[in-house]
């Protein structure tokens, strides 16, 4: 009989908070790597949500804007 992983934890996206296993979310660099940014600005999101960040904003809007995760879940779109 085949011995089975458990499933991995949930862990919450930091933008709409649904779980999701580890390794189906996304390193979202915060402020990007193009201005700038470092691991330090990583944050893990999920697809959806990294690729409406992405589809919305500029890396200099990004950059400029909405450098943490805070500030981006202030953002009104």
């Amino acid at each position: 009989m085949p011995v089975y992983a458990p499933d991995p934890i949930p862990e919450p996206c930091r933008l709409c908070d649904r779980p999701f296993p580890r390794p189906r979310l996304t390193r979202h660099h915060c402020k990007p790597k193009s201005k700038g940014g470092t691991v330090a600005d990583i944050e893990l999101v999920c697809p959806q949500c990294h690729g409406m960040v992405h589809a919305t904003f500029t890396n200099a809007t990004l950059a400029a804007v909405y450098p943490t995760i805070d500030k981006l879940r202030t953002a009104p779109e």
